[in-house]
């Protein structure tokens, strides 16, 4: 009689310990590939806004502005706490200008909204243009998407409009959302995972604060051929997820009404608060600069203490250099670069 061959237990369970290390090896090798992918792909959108604002600032001799926030730029001022968006200007942010240039030109014609910097108008959601504005406002747009980011996961709700501003010895920042409960159009609002750079607090008289200006901010005109600090030392356009709790993403920005966020902030990769730079590729946040190269700044130690009132650090104030576009800053930024 022949005897019939098999394997034992112990064989068979190191057979399934063999296939589980061999698996998860192979999952982590495509997991490494699509963030390789993913970073690439993020880097060419961001590329893509470099190049669509340069082509926009040969064409009007200046960028586009952060976004139409209120006339006065110091307003409103706390208290109250001013998060109630101003319903007296457009609220537009810079991306509507873009659009023609990022090859969605059939979506800026279709927007209804005053792009004039010198006078208010209705907010891009209201007035006899808003039920027309609010359609459009839903167009997912590829090139604002980073492949490693879903800026529509958020559970409450859409930020439609930004103002930031710092004056005497404070600041004020309102990122007024709709939550989805009251506001179903709000899960639709089409989103961006990028924001122009706005400095460390946009326009104002705060000493430390305004020396860091950005090259967007509330009706900003700068002009890319007139950077004191030069293009390739300043930022023009870094990654965003958008506000989080406990690591769970709550709020992102519509690409209508948000065109540019602060750096004071700092960055906080994967779970950060609404204002602080922020990607899901591990340890770093890509940036476009002004000269249109790309490229990414771990986030070290720029994230200040409570209440964004320090104590700021070395690798705070080399954040606030590169976004600042005439600070004349020196400081060495190599500790930020990867």
């Amino acid at each position: 009689m022949r005897g019939r061959f098999a394997f034992t237990l112990i064989e068979l369970l190191v057979v399934l310990a063999i296939l589980a290390v061999l698996t998860g090896l192979l999952l982590v090798g495509v997991q490494k590939a699509r963030e390789a992918a993913n970073r690439v792909s993020c880097s060419n959108n961001l590329k893509q806004l470099g190049l669509a604002a340069s082509i926009y600032n040969s064409s009007h001799s200046v960028l586009p502005p952060g976004y139409l926030g209120p006339l006065n730029n110091e307003t409103p001022r706390p208290p109250p706490i001013g998060r109630v968006v101003d319903n007296t200007v457009q609220n537009v942010g810079l991306f509507a200008y873009l659009l023609p240039y990022l090859e969605c030109e059939a979506i800026s014609k279709q927007l209804k909204v005053k792009f004039d910097l010198n006078s208010g108008g209705d907010p891009w959601w209201a007035g006899p243009n808003g039920g027309s504005n609010l359609a459009v406002a839903q167009t997912s747009i590829k090139t604002l998407l980073c492949p490693g980011d879903d800026p529509y996961a958020g559970t409450k709700g859409a930020v439609y409009a930004a103002h930031f501003f710092n004056f005497g010895q404070r600041w004020n920042f309102y990122a007024p959302s709709w939550d989805y409960s009251t506001v179903p159009v709000a899960a639709n609002l089409g989103r961006t995972s990028y924001l122009g750079v706005g400095g460390a607090f946009g326009r104002g008289t705060n000493a430390t604060f305004n020396e860091f200006e950005g090259l967007f901010t509330n009706r900003s005109q700068n002009s890319l051929d007139r950077i004191p600090d030069g293009t390739s030392n300043t930022l023009l356009f870094g990654e965003v997820l958008g506000g989080q709790s406990n690591g769970v993403k709550e709020y992102s920005a519509s690409w209508l009404g948000v065109g540019a966020m602060p750096t004071v902030g700092g960055m906080r990769p994967a779970k950060p608060a609404w204002f602080q730079y922020s990607s899901n590729h591990p340890g770093i946040v890509q940036f476009c600069f002004a000269d249109g190269s790309v490229r990414a700044l771990k986030p070290g130690s720029t994230a200040p203490g409570l209440l964004l009132r320090g104590p700021y650090t070395q690798d705070w104030y080399v954040l606030q250099q590169l976004a600042g576009f005439r600070d004349g800053g020196i400081r060495d930024a190599s500790s930020l670069m990867q």
